[in-house]
């Protein structure tokens, strides 16, 4: 415990490299699990889910959220979940009741937990900038949300974790190296990908996502 809330203090000053957090952490499948339930902090999850968001085997998802139970981390939660099938007429729509998982909140070290976390590779600028130096003629990357330690801005602050602005974009590359962040933050990343005349059109009509974007605590990368 003692460990944990040194390395928190210590975080957010330095950069927490992954291979770091993976033999604190006991692997890196374990990092991606605990980032999963920490930056979501109100969804629910079947084992299912886990496996698929966090990209590890069904074996390893169910270890790791067991490990997690114990620790006292996650709880279990019924919730009903829809399900749409196709019908004659369009789809029908049905609700199955089913067991998961979600962050328990009186876990007494979320907070260092999230820091420590927030400040290892994955949010390393260079790192984010190496991950979309091949998408074609990139003209402007911001990043804001999660990348900016802002955890609940959704709700509260601008709709988006990324901008990314340019010509000739290569859509399957950037969804790929999207998708690979999404697997080790653990969220599902809000991003918006704009040609340079839409963008410059926007800015200059003072469009209010754009406004909103850069009104809101954000870095430009690029």
């Amino acid at each position: 415990i003692y460990f944990c809330q040194e390395l928190h203090l210590r975080s957010r000053g330095t950069l927490v490299h992954m291979d770091i957090l993976t033999k604190l952490f006991g692997g890196t499948a374990y990092v991606k699990i605990m980032r999963l339930f920490l930056f979501n902090p109100d969804a629910v999850f079947e084992t299912k889910d886990v496996k698929a968001r966090a990209q590890v085997t069904p074996e390893t998802a169910r270890r790791e959220v067991a490990h997690a139970y114990n620790l006292g981390l996650i709880k279990r939660k019924t919730f009903f979940k829809e399900n749409a099938q196709k019908a004659k007429k369009g789809f029908r729509v049905s609700k199955r009741r089913v067991q998961g998982w979600t962050l328990d909140k009186q876990f007494s070290f979320i907070e260092p937990l999230r820091n420590i976390l927030l400040n290892s590779e994955s949010f390393r600028k260079e790192t984010i900038i190496d991950r979309f130096k091949n998408i074609g003629r990139l003209k402007l990357l911001i990043i804001s949300g999660i990348f900016v330690d802002e955890i609940e801005h959704t709700d509260t602050h601008g709709k988006i974790d990324m901008l990314l602005v340019g010509d000739r974009l290569k859509q399957r590359v950037i969804h790929v190296a999207l998708k690979s962040f999404e697997s080790e933050i653990g969220r599902e990343l809000q991003y918006t990908v704009m040609k340079t005349d839409d963008f410059m059109y926007r800015r200059g009509i003072y469009d209010k996502f754009i406004r909103d974007i850069l009104d809101y605590p954000h870095e430009i990368l690029v």
